[in-house]
Order: structure tokens, then sequence, then C-alpha cells
């Protein structure tokens, strides 16, 4: 929210809290969920971003979720990168 544009951390940020009321988040209610952990994938690198809820975060998780979902799981699980 500063004044200055540029590449470089801001000095000045407005911190923003926002709420909306959303129904169930997967379809058929509440229930139990089916999870698989893969290897070889892993949604956030080491020393990346993926501590951030950001939309860009989301896009190579994508793949993955098709491929566990084609075997029965409802949600892939992403472990430690690093292991």
């Amino acid at each position: 929210t500063g004044e200055d544009l540029g590449v470089r951390p801001s000095w000045e940020s407005t911190f923003c809290i926002y709420c909306a009321p959303v129904g169930n988040y997967f379809k058929g209610g509440l229930k139990t969920i089916r999870l698989q952990a893969v290897r070889g994938f892993s949604r956030a690198a080491i020393g990346g971003c993926g501590n951030v809820k950001a939309a860009g975060n989301y896009v190579p998780a994508f793949a993955m979720q098709r491929q566990v979902r084609q075997r029965g799981y409802d949600e892939v699980l992403c472990l430690d990168a690093a292991t």
C-alpha cells in the first residue's frame, strides 16, 4: 500500500482478513475423504513460496490431483519436499 513501485520488499502494507459464508467444501456434504500420498511430487519446493496462500501455488497440483482422482482418491496428500 506504499506510494513507491519497484522490485523490492514493501515498507508499508495493509493486513486484511476477508470472511465469507460458504457451503460444504466437498460435494456430498460432510464425510471422510480418501487421501493418497505420492512420491516424486511436492507442491511447495524448498526455499519457494508454498507457505503462502496464493492462486499460483495451486496450479502445480492440478495434474497430480487428476491422477489420484482417477485412482479413486478424493485428494492428493503432499508431504515434506525434502524427504
